[in-house]
């Protein structure tokens, strides 16, 4: 996964395709990264949504959490710690777990769930 938030960051920074021709990580072929970049932009917006909606509030800002974490660590490795104090991903990482151990709020469709 750690590989996942470095293509995820190489690929926003530049281009989506210079990403799958440019990089030199043994880890992933150079085939997967487009897949990769695709399907962790595509979790990242679900679990936005699903914070928003208040749906499935502990898995989804966990799930979030982790991936944050996996953003933060590959851009730490991939450009320096610098990169990724600048865009907060340290923060919203410590946010999004902290979120975790929070109630379900009133207005969110878990609590309206939990009262019928």
């Amino acid at each position: 996964m750690l590989v996942a938030g470095l293509g995820v960051y190489y690929a926003w920074s530049e281009s989506l395709w210079s990403a799958s021709t440019t990089w030199d990580v043994v880890f992933l072929s150079a085939a997967l990264i487009p897949a990769i970049v695709w399907i962790v932009t595509i979790a990242e917006t679900g679990f936005g949504c699903a914070l928003i909606l208040g749906l499935a509030t502990r898995w989804s800002a966990f799930s979030s959490g982790v991936l944050l974490l996996f953003f933060a660590l590959g851009m730490t490795v991939g450009t320096g710690v610098k990169s990724a104090l600048n865009a907060s991903v340290f923060s919203a990482c410590a946010a999004a777990f902290a979120l975790v151990t929070r109630p379900a709020g009133p207005w969110t469709v878990d609590a309206r769930r939990a009262r019928k």
